[in-house]
């Protein structure tokens, strides 16, 4: 006997795949997944509804927001934010955040993000403003998107998606 204790042959690699598998685990970046609940986002669309290159290009922004399996998309129509915000929604973009949490007002902290679009491509514009945080609207961070004067397409829309969804991820504790 040498005075060195006799392990099993397999123990070893054992350990070794197990204190791998627990470093990669903890150095992996993942969605706050808390209570497994979802990003809840209600989205608003603000053009007037007439024109159908403006109709696909924010059905391919909210195609972008849903990239992410974890996102539920909720829409409200323009007319109940426009009653719900007292003014009509043009100029939204300049709104302060307070005035913006007026179209979700008693979301009870189910809601985490208002997103408002307006997309025009035969005008080469596309705006949106994302409302989100934790701690429901009435606290949440407003972020602004503008693109002027640029082709508003599958391109456009994807940028303005992805840019979005990270928005309301930032942050977001469910």
């Amino acid at each position: 006997m040498t005075g060195r204790p006799s392990i099993p042959w397999w123990l070893g690699p054992s350990l070794l795949i197990t204190a791998a598998a627990c470093l990669v685990a903890s150095v992996t970046p993942m969605r706050a997944r808390a209570g497994a609940r979802d990003l809840e986002v209600l989205t608003v669309r603000a053009d007037d509804g007439t024109d159908p290159q403006s109709e696909a290009c924010f059905a391919g922004v909210r195609r972008g927001l849903r990239r992410t399996p974890d996102v539920h998309l909720q829409n409200l129509s323009r007319e109940v934010a426009e009653r719900r915000a007292g003014a009509p929604l043009d100029g939204f973009i300049d709104w302060p955040r307070e005035r913006l949490a007026t179209i979700a007002p008693g979301s009870n902290g189910t809601l985490d993000a208002l997103v408002v679009i307006d997309c025009r491509p035969g005008a080469r514009s596309l705006d949106a403003v994302a409302l989100a945080g934790t701690g429901g609207l009435a606290s949440a961070t407003l972020q602004r998107l503008s693109l002027r004067e640029l082709p508003v397409g599958v391109a456009a829309e994807r940028f303005a998606g992805r840019v979005l969804v990270e928005w309301q991820w930032r942050g977001f504790s469910p």
